[in-house]
């Protein structure tokens, strides 16, 4: 809890969940000295602005969430603004059945009985989006929707629709990577 001497708030991987950050519940003594004798750094506030979006690290998938500006704790990877894919559009796919089912499938640190791990090289062998202007319009919008409201079955569903069609899945493709996310999410 804050007090006197702990004043910085300090945002967490288990604060934050698909779509939403919770509020803080790690203060931070901000004072360089004493974090030096730590053995902790602490950046530079703007270096934790830059961050758009936050990715839980210790997880069996990703879960991601538009970022606030707070500091945080290295239980959480930052992702930055990218000329192609709007932080909103790397939220929802990040967030979707089909991104966990390939992240499942294709690491063996998201099959750890203890603190599965999302490593940002992980994130980046995930697919790019097709360039579909109106479908990635459609998952920004998403996000800002399940950011302000949170995700509720019917907006999950929605979700996992969008991103299905945006990467031209079969009915039964769907139902496969749905059925797979069950079983091992």
């Amino acid at each position: 809890a804050p007090d006197a001497r702990h004043t910085l708030p300090l945002l967490e991987g288990k604060r934050v969940g698909e779509f939403r950050v919770g509020p803080p519940a790690l203060f931070l003594d901000p004072d360089r000295e004493a974090l030096a004798r730590a053995g902790c750094r602490l950046r530079p506030a703007e270096h934790y602005r830059r961050a758009r979006f936050v990715v839980r690290q210790t997880a069996k998938y990703p879960i991601a969430a538009l970022h606030t500006g707070l500091p945080f704790r290295n239980t959480l990877l930052a992702g930055f603004e990218h000329p192609e894919i709007s932080p909103e559009v790397a939220v929802a796919l990040l967030n979707s059945s089909l991104y966990r089912a390939l992240h499942l499938a294709l690491r063996r640190d998201a099959r750890q009985a203890a603190f599965p791990q999302v490593k940002v090289s992980h994130l980046r062998a995930l697919p790019r989006p097709p360039a579909a202007p109106r479908a990635l319009a459609a998952l920004a919008a998403l996000t800002r929707h399940a950011t302000d409201r949170g995700l509720d079955p019917s907006t999950r569903a929605e979700l996992d629709a969008q991103v299905f069609e945006l990467f031209g899945l079969s009915a039964s493709e769907r139902a496969a990577v749905a059925a797979f996310v069950l079983a091992r999410g």
